[in-house]
């Protein structure tokens, strides 16, 4: 039983951890930068904002 429900719910992720790390960690540079000219200018949606959005978007490109 526990193997089947192993094999079930496993799957291979098409992208190579080094991949994806390096993605998600440029994605939180690159838009926190933008974030970071935004809260200079005083302008809604700072480096946070950016960076947390940022963090989560390299799996789905």
């Amino acid at each position: 039983m526990p193997q089947s429900l192993l094999k079930e719910f496993s799957f291979e992720f098409p992208l190579p951890l080094e991949i994806l790390l390096l993605r998600t960690i440029g994605a939180a540079l690159l838009c926190g930068l933008i974030g970071l000219e935004r809260g200079v200018h005083k302008n809604p949606a700072g480096l946070r904002t950016n960076m947390l959005s940022a963090w989560r978007s390299p799996p789905f490109a």
